[in-house]
């Protein structure tokens, strides 16, 4: 097995623990359109303020791409807490690293050479305003916000939106949108969908990350769905 790392997007992150959902099992009740979700959690880990006692949110993940290979890896993300200091900028900071194993073959050869090894992301805030500030990774890519929206708390299952758009370094761009929408029994998915594309314009990478959340807005299950190179690597797994 050969370790890669999958380039996770910025809003793959969040959240504390809570309780379980038993899917569209029978006597499940769909989650009702319009039925409020705080939004409380997901926002302390992903702005990087969430304070000691909250440790870092990892999630066990199994799964197989669009070729038939099994896939496994961890998902963590880590929030600095209350403030820090960065380019002269009080701001909060979070980061996130998704660490993931697949089978040495030459299915993999294409996705080899597009999912960089032993990636990160760094999010900075900006303390006053809680404005995206800037993204840094491991690769030494520093994404600037062109538009920047963060959801408010609490939202309803059903809304969604354009979460934000990113112009990088190199040239590249992200544009990330979210979706809040229904599960069962008064569970909810907080869906975050990035696409990546170059300073040619073409796709890179779409991903889907979506988060399961509890009645009061705890995840407990994550998804995450990857294309890139013609392959697609869907994996899932509980909270650790």
């Amino acid at each position: 097995m050969k370790t890669l790392m999958l380039a996770a997007s910025l809003f793959l992150m969040l959240f504390t623990c809570g309780c379980g959902s038993n899917g569209g099992a029978a006597g499940n009740t769909p989650t009702p359109t319009g039925t409020p979700v705080s939004l409380a959690k997901f926002k302390g880990y992903f702005m990087g303020y969430t304070t000691a006692g909250h440790p870092p949110m990892s999630f066990n993940l199994t799964g197989t791409d669009t070729q038939g290979g099994a896939w496994s890896g961890t998902y963590t993300l880590v929030s600095d807490g209350p403030t820090t200091t960065f380019e002269n900028q009080n701001v909060t900071k979070s980061s996130t690293q998704m660490v993931s194993n697949a089978p040495a073959s030459n299915i993999f050869s294409n996705i080899s050479s597009n999912i960089s090894k032993n990636i990160s992301d760094n999010k900075y805030f900006i303390k006053s305003n809680g404005n995206l500030y800037k993204i840094t990774n491991s690769l030494g890519i520093s994404y600037i916000p062109t538009n920047y929206t963060m959801p408010s708390s609490p939202k309803n299952v059903g809304d969604f939106g354009n979460l934000a758009a990113l112009s990088g370094s190199d040239g590249s761009t992200l544009n990330i949108a979210w979706e809040l929408s229904p599960e069962f029994n008064g569970n909810s998915l907080m869906i975050i969908s990035t696409i990546t594309r170059d300073i040619f314009n073409i796709i890179k990478f779409n991903e889907v990350d979506t988060f399961y959340l509890d009645r009061g807005g705890n995840p407990y299950k994550l998804a995450i769905t990857v294309t890139t190179g013609g392959v697609t690597v869907t994996m899932t797994g509980n909270k650790i």
